[in-house]
């Protein structure tokens, strides 16, 4: 099943306020990463096919949750939906349960843990861990963007105006909300998307 692009989930999203937040917070993101790879003069070893990464274990926020509930029910269907579905409901944890054949399955809507991670050199082997083994091969966090993008997903926390900002963003509310993917109680999802498939 080919994999939707960002710009199709854009598009075929409802108007929800926290579904908005997320998408623009994940743009941000993706831009600041490419003005990151660019500013590097480096090629990342990261391609099509390459998956060793979702063996680490993947922090995400409450509102990316929401957003990978929502785009594994509105947009996954026949075998990639049956094959989250029970990868969810086994409660795996090694790889990312949304990971079918190599592909990510939530590609587009991915968290963005798995969007800031880029490495340069030599492809991930299994089980590595770039950021311990070869720093210098990883692209160092784009601060601002990140910063940016947090500042946008900030109303979905309640904080909406500037000093309310200001303190939840040195406070890193939004990095403490976060929890690790594999470890939350999918249960429910992927009954659902196997419920749906039968």
């Amino acid at each position: 099943m080919p994999v939707l692009s960002f710009r199709r989930v854009r598009e075929a999203a409802p108007r929800l306020p926290w579904l908005t937040a997320l998408i623009e917070a994940c743009s941000i993101l993706d831009r600041g990463v490419a003005r990151g790879v660019a500013a590097s003069g480096r090629t990342p070893s990261c391609h099509a096919g390459c998956h060793a990464c979702c063996s680490q274990l993947i922090p995400i926020s409450t509102i990316e949750i929401l957003g990978l509930r929502w785009f594994a029910l509105s947009h996954l269907r026949g075998d990639m939906a049956l094959a989250v579905g029970r990868a969810l409901l086994a409660q795996r944890q090694e790889p990312c349960p949304f990971l079918v054949d190599g592909v990510c399955a939530v590609y587009p809507l991915r968290p963005l843990a798995c969007r800031e991670y880029i490495v340069f050199g030599s492809p991930c082997l299994a089980g590595e861990r770039p950021d311990v083994t070869r720093p210098q091969d990883v692209l160092p966090l784009p601060r601002i963007a990140q910063l940016q993008a947090f500042t946008v997903l900030l109303p979905f926390y309640g904080v909406t105006d500037s000093d309310a900002r200001e303190a939840a963003l040195q406070n890193r509310l939004v990095l403490r909300d976060t929890r690790l993917l594999q470890q939350l109680d999918w249960q429910g999802l992927g009954a659902a998307l196997c419920g749906n498939n039968h």
